[in-house]
């Protein structure tokens, strides 16, 4: 018999340190995020104390309180990424699911610019989720395409579908018409503190992506074309989720 011998303490001690290095990298990345806002908060401030004039004034209020908002922004991304997701799972008929979260985006899409096509959802493309984890997924990957997806006309095409991809899972998929993404991006796309958005913290996707595997699923980002265009053309985030058991008549 083969008997092998495992030093528990040494063990022990190369998981406190793997912690102990992610818990670095994570304070550095919080004070470099926090750094800038920080900056920009206290130069308006300097100059604010200087300023003779409510024109001058009334241009660097809305900087301290804009960077305000994104430092506060940053502090509630790394506290829901603190807190463990309580997942609460509940079946989720998407068919209805897609029309009511539309009919609440409606006006907000309409004043941004956004044209949006909800495919023919098949029957019984159901999944089980928590409902509240859907509601911000969708949310986070929205906005994204809101920020990053404009054609070069201008208007953000929106698309959302649903279907079955392989017996027992269900896909519900966000895309969109713009610029697309680049190699370099998608390496890092679901990274904490990845962004390219100059007011963005680059904590939605992630907290998206724990949401998803918190709840069994997979979240991906697609990209088409690339070994013709080096980009391309729109982006579409794809969540993979169990398939909800058909309902039963009584």
């Amino acid at each position: 018999a083969l008997v092998v011998l495992v030093d528990l303490a040494a063990e022990d001690a190369r998981v406190q340190q793997n912690k102990l290095a992610s818990l670095g990298r994570l304070t550095a990345s919080i004070a470099h995020e926090v750094r800038n806002p920080l900056s920009s908060i206290r130069q308006a401030t300097e100059l604010l104390a200087d300023a003779r004039s409510d024109e001058e004034r009334g241009e660097l209020i809305p900087i301290i309180l804009r960077q305000s908002e994104r430092i506060n922004s940053l502090i509630e991304g790394i506290l829901d990424v603190a807190r463990r997701p309580q997942v609460k799972p509940a079946r989720i008929d998407l068919a209805q699911w897609l029309k009511e979260f539309t009919e609440l985006n409606r006006m907000d899409w309409a004043a941004n610019e956004v044209q949006w096509q909800v495919e023919p959802v098949q029957s019984g493309c159901a999944l089980v989720f928590d409902v509240s984890h859907l509601w911000q997924i969708m949310d986070n990957l929205v906005g994204n395409a809101l920020r990053h997806g404009r054609s070069t006309d201008g208007m953000v095409r929106l698309r959302l579908s649903c279907q079955f991809i392989e017996p027992g899972w269900v896909e519900l998929s966000v895309c969109d018409a713009g610029a697309g993404l680049i190699p370099a991006t998608h390496a890092t796309l679901f990274e904490p503190f990845f962004t390219t958005h100059a007011e963005g913290v680059g904590l939605g996707l992630y907290i998206s992506r724990e949401l998803s595997l918190a709840n069994g699923a997979q979240l991906s980002a697609d990209l088409l074309d690339l070994a013709n265009s080096g980009a391309n053309q729109g982006t579409c985030f794809r969540l993979r989720a169990p398939q909800a058991p058909a309902l039963t008549a009584d």
